[in-house]
């Protein structure tokens, strides 16, 4: 497509341009009479994709919605799946060196997360579980992310410390933010899960809001393991975080949905009882409704996965994201 120039007349606030390889997305807030979103219509947001995407943002004199209005899954990517290459055990590092010895992380503010491994968190993108088969934690928005479900039990022996943190919950004043991915879980069986994309954002200014329809900036679910042809397993991928809806309307008959839901973790399964890490559970997003009481709202923080054994079902120590927050 065709390029543009934005000449600015001073410098970027230093959040901004931070770190040095940082993007800063410049976006067209469209004005239009109205809008209308009919029952069975969807409006989405474009997928940020390290560049572009992840916002969904217009005015109107008029807004009706009632299909959806989303951009899920639309935020800050899950965390890669990487290659195990030495088949160490209770590694505990946040940030790990040799390759493979931790999933990588979710994506978050701070875009070097998302080249990185590790169970450590940065900021609210989640941590990567660990070496040997430690589930990824939640990403974080409004609410924290979940830590990722501990890791197989290695000749018998449960070792602390190897599971993929939660996202943080992050909330800068005056700032939307797209939710935090997920971190994925360790494999050394192919097999493994990868970390949930975090929810977008949807801002709306209109004078008049009606219908009974959604507007939503949900996270992704994190990737389930798998199961190898050998009969192991490897651990899952954490939920992305909810994003960020923001609604400015001066009246409203909105009935509808406003939600940013964290997605849930990924499930784990095994022949038998020592366990595998699930991953974490998203944390909630934000959700700001302006000069109006909004009907129904969907903060919570997304559930843990599972670890599916021989006669067990059980979190293996993964646990749920957190719920996002409610500004009206």
């Amino acid at each position: 497509g065709s390029s543009t120039t934005f000449t600015l007349a001073g410098t970027l606030p230093a959040f901004a341009i931070a770190p040095p390889d940082s993007v800063v997305q410049a976006c067209l807030y469209q004005e239009y009479e109205s809008v209308t979103v009919a029952a069975g219509g969807a409006l989405r947001a474009a997928p940020w994709d390290g560049s572009r995407g992840g916002v969904l943002a217009f005015s109107a004199a008029s807004v009706t919605v009632e299909g959806r209005v989303d951009a899920d899954a639309a935020g800050f990517r899950g965390g890669e799946l990487r290659v195990d290459e030495d088949g160490a055990s209770g590694v505990t590092v946040l940030d790990t060196v040799v390759p493979g010895s931790g999933g990588g992380k979710g994506e978050g503010p701070d875009s070097r997360s998302f080249r990185l491994s590790g169970r450590g968190n940065y900021a609210s993108g989640a941590g990567g579980g660990n070496n040997h088969n430690a589930g990824g934690g939640g990403g974080g928005s409004g609410g924290a992310g979940g830590r990722g479900g501990k890791q197989y039990p290695s000749g018998g022996t449960d070792v602390p410390l190897t599971s993929g943190l939660g996202g943080a919950a992050v909330d800068l004043p005056g700032r939307l933010l797209l939710g935090g991915g997920g971190g994925a879980g360790h494999q050394n069986d192919s097999v493994g899960g990868r970390g949930g994309r975090g929810g977008g954002i949807v801002w709306i200014t209109t004078v008049s809001l009606a219908g009974a329809g959604t507007i939503a900036a949900n996270g992704d679910d994190g990737e389930d393991a798998g199961t190898a042809p050998n009969g192991n397993g490897d651990a899952a991928g954490g939920g992305g975080a909810g994003g960020w809806v923001r609604i400015d309307a001066g009246a409203s008959v909105f009935t509808g949905l406003l939600s940013a839901t964290g997605g849930v973790g990924g499930d784990t399964v095994l022949d038998d009882d020592l366990g595998l890490g699930p991953g974490g559970g998203g944390g909630g997003g934000h959700v700001e409704a302006f000069s109006w009481a909004p009907g129904d709202i969907a903060l919570a923080g997304g559930p843990n996965g599972l670890f599916r054994g021989m006669t067990i079902t059980t979190s293996w120590n993964a646990t749920p994201g957190t719920a996002g927050t409610l500004s009206n």
